[in-house]
């Protein structure tokens, strides 16, 4: 129950960062909400602490009549949930104007491989159905759910996706030629950042806000079509 609500509330903040009139707004009430996290003692003052914050995180103003675009991030588990390692991903994107949609997190995983075993969820079945034309055998980590992901990215209408992995992993590095080719099959912008502790900040960000750009303008052109 924990685990699920503290992932309802960064799937708000990210919703509410994307929409918020002051973005900034929302750093502010998560970093509260991150504060006290480690004052509170108990299953009883966690809840309470999470059902306060998803309710200041609805109650943040939002633009009128605004479209963002979605963006699914997708890839290795860890380089997807962990801020530090992705150098805050969602944040910079929500700051940009993107609702951002992570394809794992502990919820999802705790629901496949815990919850559901040994038949795995629903979901996640789905992702390897998706997946089989492009990779029919297992190459480790994440791979076929990083492929099965971006394609139910696409199906379900987002505007692009951003495959997340360590420097040298080599599953996701062997499914990043299949992401090339889902892209043209499918005309679904895919980009891939490589991440380590090497990777720029500066740098970074550019090449997600030439990302954005690039999606903005596909949807612009699609509007006009």
């Amino acid at each position: 129950k924990l685990i699920h609500k503290a992932d309802r509330i960064t799937d708000l903040a990210n919703e509410a960062r994307a929409y918020a009139k002051d973005s900034s707004r929302v750093d502010l009430i998560i970093n509260n909400y991150y504060r006290k996290v480690e004052q509170v003692f108990g299953e009883e003052e966690m809840i309470d602490l999470m059902d306060k914050t998803m309710d200041s995180l609805n109650k943040v103003e939002r633009k009128e009549n605004y479209q963002p675009i979605r963006i699914g991030l997708i890839g290795e588990i860890y380089t997807l949930i962990e801020p530090f390692v992705n150098l805050d991903i969602e944040k910079k994107l929500g700051h940009m104007g993107v609702v951002v949609e992570k394809s794992l997190t502990p919820t999802i995983w705790l629901d496949h491989h815990v919850l559901k075993f040994p038949f795995g969820s629903r979901d996640e079945r789905e992702k390897h159905r998706l997946a089989k034309p492009y990779l029919e055998t297992l190459v480790g980590g994440h791979g076929r759910e990083t492929v099965g992901s971006a394609i139910s990215y696409a199906n379900r209408g987002f505007d692009g996706a951003i495959q997340l992995l360590p420097l040298n992993c080599m599953p996701e590095i062997a499914v990043k030629p299949i992401l090339g080719k889902i892209n043209g099959d499918l005309e679904f912008p895919i980009m891939t950042l490589i991440l380590d502790e090497m990777t720029g900040e500066a740098g970074y960000i550019t090449r997600l806000e030439a990302f954005v750009d690039l999606v903005n303008r596909r949807r612009e052109e699609d509007s006009v079509v």
